[in-house]
């Protein structure tokens, strides 16, 4: 069996990981205790100033007893310790995981490191293959994850120094040493996916099949090489375009089906949105191409939607309008809009705008249309319907 050390070493010498600043994110579990300790051996060779980081989710009953034990370990290693407490939205449309995830990693993003060190090892990778297999992800959901990211502006770069180590050599690792670590009570739990592929799945397959491991590990890694390929031919297709104005759909109906419904996928990855289920990009791809010129195209994919307006698709975040909303102008110069729609500007202007005698003598209320309002444009002109200006003006 292999060390640790020798893993580690190879993987921070493959990506040249060497006098600068590796914050281990640190959950107190065995995994990321053995990381910790690893990386604590090798850094006086290596020139790392090392560093973590806590994240408490406080989802888990034992949320207080994790941080505090990561405190006091960090404390005896003298190795300086951020502990970060996250709100994660339990409604969350993709899933409590999902959402802790997200804000585990907007926590990774804004530490001050060159590096953030994770723990995910061989059988993460594996794990996680087998369940976006069986949700029916395409070749980016299957894709292996990367042992070493690129830094995005100033955050730090994701560093996976154990993705080549299994589970039983992590743990091996672990009890040499004699570390200490706290026990997730919900590892156990079989009723979770991953837990049950864990515990009921991955046994027998290993006694059949005992290098399915790293055999699944390459085939994420072909997968992640398509996954490159497929994008790189969606910004062929794209054209140059700016997503956020717009994908022209003369482009869709130029494309063969698959390579449209590639391009649709780039357009939710561009904006930071993950894919919806096949079904609904073909729906959406359908709508698009085949309604009539003026008909309201909107196809919900989640959290947004994919609309046409005036021969280009956009993305759209659904918002739920709070009824009734209505704010009264005061003079100020700033009404914050509800459902994150931002915010209202009022600015003084010669000659253009609105009358401020004629606001003055009247009160001015912002609302949302009800339907069946008019206005006129000046003083000369007729009033007209409402919904009619806003089509004219786009």
């Amino acid at each position: 069996m292999r060390s640790l050390q020798q893993i580690v070493g190879q993987a921070l010498q493959a990506h040249r990981v060497r006098e600068c600043r590796v914050c281990v994110a640190l959950s107190g579990g065995i995994d990321s205790v053995a990381l910790l300790d690893v990386l604590r051996s090798l850094s006086p060779a290596h020139r790392l100033q090392l560093s973590a980081v806590h994240v408490n989710h406080g989802l888990s009953p034992r949320a207080a007893q994790w941080e505090s034990f990561c405190s006091r370990l960090c404390a005896r290693l003298r190795i300086p310790l951020l502990v970060e407490r996250v709100q994660v939205d339990r409604a969350d449309e993709l899933g409590l995981e999902a959402a802790a995830r997200r804000a585990r990693y907007a926590v990774f993003a804004r530490q001050r490191s060159d590096f953030v060190a994770t723990a995910h090892h061989l059988d993460d990778q594996a794990e996680t293959f087998l369940l976006q297999l069986l949700r029916g992800a395409g070749a980016r959901g299957l894709s292996a994850m990367p042992a070493a990211g690129a830094r995005k502006g100033t955050a730090p770069a994701l560093l996976r120094p154990l993705l080549a180590a299994t589970r039983d050599e992590i743990e091996a690792h672990a009890r040499s040493r004699g570390l200490a670590w706290m026990e997730d009570e919900s590892n156990r739990d079989t009723a979770l996916d991953r837990n049950f592929l864990r515990h009921e799945i991955l046994p027998r397959l290993a006694s059949r099949f005992p290098g399915y491991r790293q055999t699944l590990a390459r085939a994420a890694h072909n997968l992640a090489d398509a996954s490159t390929l497929l994008e790189a031919l969606a910004r062929v297709d794209m054209n140059g375009v700016d997503a956020a104005q717009g994908l022209p759909l003369r482009i869709l109906r130029e494309l063969p089906p698959v390579r449209a419904l590639n391009l649709l996928r780039y357009l939710f990855a561009v904006q930071g949105v993950a894919p919806p289920r096949r079904a609904a990009l073909e729906e959406g791809l359908r709508q698009c191409l085949a309604a009539r010129r003026d008909a309201q195209v909107r196809v919900v994919c989640g959290a947004h939607s994919l609309r046409r307006y005036r021969d280009r698709v956009f993305l759209v975040a659904e918002r739920v309008l709070p009824a009734g909303w209505s704010r009264s102008w005061q003079g100020e110069e700033r009404i914050e809009l509800p459902a994150e729609l931002g915010s209202l500007l009022f600015l003084a202007v010669e000659g253009q705008g609105l009358s401020r005698r004629l606001v003055a003598a009247a009160p001015l209320n912002v609302r949302f249309r009800r339907g069946g309002e008019r206005m006129a444009l000046a003083r000369n002109r007729p009033h007209r319907d409402l919904r009619q200006l806003f089509q004219e003006a786009g």
